[in-house]
């Protein structure tokens, strides 16, 4: 079976998660929050928060495939997925504006403003991400061209196996990596959100801060399982290529 390339790969994921959110989640959230009964039930936070998870996902699958590209191939093949994601969320959004025409009749200028931002905003997080992990990589490369020389000289060979039994290690340029990734794609969530409180206000009532600190800790849990995830899908394509 002819192996995908990191192409297609990226179009293939991106595919099935904004499937996923345009097609059935979007839709449902806003066929709820239409519905006057039920945008007041809990129906209305659960379906919100499985459209973040999904998103986290669909950003952490992408960066595991530039973290890759960046390590194994170079800089240029490594912004042309960042292209492919940029498209695909672009595209992504579009769709959901539309579904939202469909389902309201018409559309705020509001809510088209702030679909362009959010997708300014998608391409600057994901373009700083790939801008730490070329660094990343470019590090490794020319320490292990520095070992190799160094070895070549002693008479030695360098092996250069990454060894992903631990959690995080500062050799592996993979963890480094989905460490760096992680912490933007946590930080930029804790970051909207800071900017969302700031517009609303203080907490009126103990429920509104509670639901507050909960919101901040779920921004925080994001970086695990950003992490998790970048940490899986890098170690399995990278054993598959090896």
């Amino acid at each position: 079976m002819k192996k995908l390339s990191l192409n297609k790969l990226m179009v293939l994921s991106c595919a099935a998660i904004f499937a996923l959110l345009v097609l059935i989640l979007s839709p449902i959230y806003i066929r709820i929050n239409a519905d006057i009964v039920l945008r007041e039930t809990i129906l209305t936070d659960f379906v919100y928060l499985l459209i973040q998870l999904f998103e986290v996902l669909a950003l952490a699958v992408a960066a595991s495939l530039i973290i890759r590209c960046a390590i194994s191939q170079n800089a240029k093949k490594t912004w042309q997925l960042v292209g492919i994601w940029c498209a695909a969320t672009s595209l992504r959004r579009i769709i959901t504006l539309i579904i939202s025409f469909i389902t309201y009749g018409y559309l705020e200028d509001l809510e088209i403003f702030s679909t362009w931002v959010y997708t300014l905003f998608d391409a600057a997080q994901i373009s700083i991400i790939t801008a730490i992990v070329l660094k990343i990589a470019h590090n490794h490369a020319k320490n292990t061209s520095l070992k190799q020389k160094a070895a070549l000289r002693l008479g030695d060979s360098l092996k250069n196996d990454i060894d992903f039994s631990k959690i995080f290690s500062r050799t592996n340029p993979y963890t480094k990596c989905a460490l760096a990734a992680s912490i933007v794609i946590s930080a930029t969530k804790i970051f909207s959100r800071a900017i969302f409180d700031v517009f609303a206000g203080l907490p009126e009532s103990l429920t509104e801060l509670a639901a507050m600190v909960i919101g901040y800790l779920s921004d925080a849990l994001i970086f695990a399982i950003a992490y998790a995830v970048c940490l899986l899908i890098t170690s399995r394509l990278y054993s598959k290529d090896i």
